[in-house]
């Protein structure tokens, strides 16, 4: 036997495929949420792919299971990495299938496609159940081995995999988690919300309530940010808060901090509750992450916004401006500067107007250096 995981009843292709991988979330079924084997196939189409996957051998058909996992397209370098096949011997059985045109070849050398949706799924269907689960497992192990070092640009495609593997495989939990939160890392980047709330939504979903309850909150703080962005305020501060809340518990203070900074996308800086975290976040950050607690402090101090501050400044608004300030300077945020610069200015047109003058212009001169760095 060459191939490494054989396909259950290979060589036994019925003309109508049993359809037992449907619309699963995660698998690489035809790009729609219902399988094709829901559409009645009108019977002379059936019989002509059946015909179709009687040429090639016992063998060729084998290796066409394999592939049928991974989606319509697949590559010749994926077949080589999961089966124990010589080049040779492997490009025959290729040829073959070629031949039957089972498949045909893409504008890319080295990649094949099923030259029918109904072909891909009627070699996914003669599948058994567990077959595709333990194929997913090898696929992102080969996979893993072809990337190298480029696996974060192939994140979706190593979570799918993973994903769907890790419901057989617990070893492959942790690259089930990881690979998901990479690809949503990369949809939150691109603005792709809906993408991001996808990733992180299935590898949450992997974790059991009782296991490792800070990278659950990591999670659902990612998950709360993307589902802001979708925009599903409500169940994205939801969230946020309930990450926020074991990251208190287990005095994480950096991410205490970020949750504040995520909390203030679905609120306004001036909000009681996000002042409220700000400020318990702020006595357990520490000055080595003065970026971080800068922010925060601002949140703290109602976002510095100018209508939040009384005519006659409250000795508690003076002293949270002063650590903005502080932290400011610690970190070298010329923005920040630049804000506090421009608050100073609108409070001081209330009795000297000369010095808010002055005060803007500096807040402007400052706003300029930091566009030309």
């Amino acid at each position: 036997m060459r191939v490494r995981s054989p396909a259950d009843g290979a060589g036994r292709h019925p003309t109508r495929s049993r359809g037992r991988h449907e619309g699963r979330e995660g698998t690489f079924s035809p790009g729609r949420a219902d399988s094709l084997s829901d559409i009645a196939i009108p019977e002379g189409v059936k019989e002509a792919l059946g015909r179709r996957l009687d040429r090639p051998s016992p063998e060729a058909n084998e290796l066409l299971g394999l592939p049928s996992v991974v989606g319509r397209d697949f590559e010749h370098r994926l077949l080589a990495a999961l089966t124990e096949y010589g080049e040779e011997a492997l490009l025959r059985l290729i040829e073959e299938a070629l031949a039957a045109r089972a498949i045909e070849e893409t504008e890319r050398v080295g990649e094949y496609r099923f030259t029918h949706a109904l072909m891909h799924e009627t070699l996914l269907g003669e599948l058994s159940s567990a077959r595709p689960v333990l194929l997913h497992g090898q696929i992102a192990d080969a996979l893993l081995q072809l990337h190298g070092e480029a696996t974060e640009a192939h994140a979706p495609e190593l979570a799918g995999h993973h994903a769907e593997s890790a419901a057989l495989n617990r070893a492959h939990v942790p690259a089930a988690v990881h690979f998901p939160r990479l690809a949503g890392e990369r949809a939150l980047a691109a603005l792709a919300y809906d993408e991001a709330v996808r990733q992180y939504s299935r590898a949450l979903a992997l974790l059991d309530h009782s296991e490792l309850p800070l990278e659950r909150a990591r999670l659902q703080l990612a998950l709360g940010r993307a589902l802001i962005g979708v925009p599903n305020v409500t169940e994205g501060s939801s969230l946020i808060i309930e990450a926020y809340d074991v990251f208190e518990r287990f005095d994480a203070a950096r991410e205490m901090g970020e949750a504040v900074l995520a909390a203030v996308l679905a609120s306004t800086p001036g909000g009681a509750e996000a002042q409220g975290m700000a400020e318990r976040a702020l006595r357990a950050l520490h000055d080595s992450d003065a970026w971080l607690k800068a922010q925060v402090a601002l949140v703290r101090s109602g976002g510095l916004n100018v209508t939040t501050w009384t005519e006659d400044e409250t000795p508690e608004e003076a002293a949270a401006a002063d650590e903005v300030r502080r932290l400011a300077a610690l970190a070298g945020l010329e923005d920040v500067k630049a804000r506090m610069l421009l608050r100073d200015g609108a409070l001081a047109l209330r009795t000297d107007h000369d010095r808010a003058r002055a005060l803007f212009a500096e807040a402007e001169a400052s706003g300029s250096d930091l566009d030309d760095s």
